[in-house]
């Protein structure tokens, strides 16, 4: 474990309490709100993607108890 003689501000953008210096709290929450928005617009377009017909197959196939070539049942 390395020792920074009791100085936390050797963190990278923190300060000795281990919080952003109050000049760049804004920037940063503003960078925070671009990323926070771009993950959100990322994850509703992934939960908006349809499910390729080849899939919806292969899961009925499973549902049907049919698990191809191979099966022991």
């Amino acid at each position: 474990m390395m020792d920074n003689g009791g100085n936390d501000s050797a963190r990278p953008g923190g300060s000795a309490k281990g919080r952003p210096r109050a000049t760049g709290d804004s920037s940063l929450r503003a960078r925070q709100k671009v990323i926070g928005a771009g993950l959100k617009r990322l994850f509703d377009d992934v939960v908006d993607e349809s499910v390729p017909d080849d899939f919806m197959d292969l899961l009925a196939k499973f549902d049907d108890g049919d698990a191809g070539p191979g099966s022991s049942t």
